[in-house]
């Protein structure tokens, strides 16, 4: 098993992971000629079927979890009304912050979610996002530069398994 998953093949998602993702959007956001246009353009098409967000929370001192699954029902109301706002939700999302008191200190969350998009659309979003990649001065290098990096930092994570006959 490979650092940062569970057994069930699950990543851990820590601070160093979100900073990194937050700079590929930002360099994306620079490759690629009107790149927030084109998301809400696209996101208009798609419509979710399915949301369930489970999250359970538990801290050490009664008070401070308390607190925290406040802040969590605030965090994620305010997600789940921004995604409302961009795409179709076709049916109520159902969400939940269960406490747990008294136990060792823990946060896990679980998000199902299920969504659809007309696969004629999805194949002229992407033509349109290679056509503004394309336009973008050095889009393309810019492009094969965050993708590299990202196979990088994957390659250096997960080394090969022993008994992977694949790659042989």
């Amino acid at each position: 098993m490979n650092e940062g998953q569970t057994a069930n093949h699950e990543q851990a998602i820590n601070k160093q992971k979100i900073e990194q993702w937050f700079d590929n959007f930002k360099m994306m956001l620079e490759a690629t000629l009107g790149l927030r246009r084109w998301m809400k353009t696209t996101l208009k098409h798609v419509k979710v079927t399915q949301l369930d967000w489970s999250t359970n929370i538990s801290l050490s001192n009664a008070a401070h979890t308390a607190t925290l699954t406040g802040f969590a029902w605030a965090l994620k109301s305010t997600i789940i009304g921004f995604l409302s706002y961009h795409i179709s939700l076709r049916q109520r999302p159902k969400l939940f912050v269960v406490p747990k008191f008294g136990a060792s200190p823990a946060f896990v969350s679980e998000l199902q979610c299920t969504a659809r998009i007309r696969l004629g659309y999805a194949v002229y979003a992407l033509f349109i996002f290679v056509f503004r990649i394309l336009r973008e001065n050095k889009g393309l290098r810019k492009w094969l530069k965050i993708l590299a990096k990202s196979k990088s930092a994957k390659s250096k994570k997960s080394p090969p398994d022993s008994h992977d006959t694949s790659r042989a």
